[in-house]
């Protein structure tokens, strides 16, 4: 009997979905000033228009990141992507993308500076061609 209420719960629940709304995936473009997604948006996700308008217009991109999948400004820095040993190389932090493993011998990690300023996913950070710290950002 339980599993019967919890089965029809479960339909009545998929059938409340909204017409047109997408399916979980993570493609993200911007159309038109428009930011569309096929990630499900949590509730207060949404960027309003003026703020993507706002964005846009500071040289910034309308993207969603992290685990939530919360709309954000994005803003790049101009030297991202640069070859770097050390955070002071960089506008923000020379970073090793991924799960980083410390250096063997006397050989200095060579990363990048980092991307954009909402940096998500693991990394570790560079000082003098050796992992500061390692982290990773939901």
């Amino acid at each position: 009997m339980r599993s019967a209420v919890l089965l029809g719960l479960s339909a009545v629940m998929l059938g409340c979905a909204q017409a047109g709304e997408a399916p979980a995936g993570g493609d993200v473009a911007v159309e038109d000033g428009q930011v569309t997604s096929s990630m499900p948006v949590p509730p207060g996700g949404e960027m309003s228009q003026v703020e993507q308008i706002e964005c846009n217009r500071q040289g910034g991109r309308v993207e969603r990141r992290g685990r939530a999948g919360m709309q954000m400004c994005v803003m790049p820095y101009l030297d991202g992507g640069k070859l770097c040993t050390d955070s002071s190389q960089c506008e923000a932090r020379c970073i090793v993308e991924g799960n980083p493993e410390p250096g063997s011998g006397n050989e200095d990690i060579v990363g990048i500076c980092q991307r954009d300023d909402r940096l998500f996913g693991c990394f570790g950070e560079l000082k003098n061609g050796r992992i500061a710290q390692a982290m990773c950002v939901d």
